[in-house]
């Protein structure tokens, strides 16, 4: 006959024969498991904060760029309207020093001044959505100042003047855009503007010398 074995004092188990967790283990556990979750969290602040500088940065970095892509494009469409306008001076330089007689035969002097009415009040259209309202204000006046040289009794030489000053208002955007740009790219942007500075200047002068020339003898 099989003797049993007397059990200890305090022991328990079930049917299976597996001894029950100790009492507070499952509260230990717990604490355990939500200090692991508490570190993880201040590991994952730090990381952010360490990181938000660097992103800030980032994205004022871009923001910047981006500025500074707006004011290139808005300086090209400057640029160009320059250029334009520099032709429409030193024609009507001519024609007021000439005494406001038509260019060439008449009805061609007429369609060369059309065109070239034509081509720099469009580029004034492009451009005006994108300049400043200054720069708006300055060349709204483009209308009144053509029809006071053509028709008004002002001197090519005044003309001439409002044309220029118009125009160094243009070359203006460059000025600020090389005045914008980072230090590693400022070469890319002041080399152009001195040469525009120098070609608006060469244009000037070639506007006066064509006056001069037409003043009748």
């Amino acid at each position: 006959m099989q003797k049993k074995r007397p059990r200890s004092k305090g022991t328990t188990r079930d049917g299976s024969g597996a001894t029950p967790p100790a009492p507070g283990a499952d509260k230990r556990t717990v604490r355990v498991r939500s200090r692991l979750v508490a570190g993880v969290a201040v590991v994952g602040v730090i990381v952010v904060a360490a990181g938000t500088p660097a992103v800030l940065g980032a994205s004022a970095d871009l923001s910047e760029s981006q500025r500074l892509v707006t004011l290139a494009e808005l300086n090209q469409q400057a640029v160009v309207l320059g250029h334009s306008l520099a032709d429409e001076r030193d024609a009507v330089t001519a024609y007021i020093a000439a005494g406001r007689a038509e260019e060439g035969d008449g009805d061609e002097g007429a369609k060369n001044r059309a065109a070239r009415t034509t081509r720099v009040d469009q580029q004034i259209d492009e451009i005006h959505e994108a300049a400043s309202a200054a720069l708006r204000r300055d060349l709204s006046t483009v209308p009144s100042l053509r029809r006071t040289a053509l028709t008004g009794k002002g001197s090519a030489l005044e003309a001439h003047q409002a044309y220029s000053d118009l125009i160094a208002k243009l070359h203006g955007i460059a000025a600020e855009l090389a005045e914008k740009t980072p230090p590693r790219a400022a070469d890319a942007t002041r080399a152009p503007l001195t040469l525009g500075g120098a070609s608006e200047q060469a244009s000037a002068t070639r506007g006066l010398l064509l006056a001069a020339l037409a003043v009748p003898s």
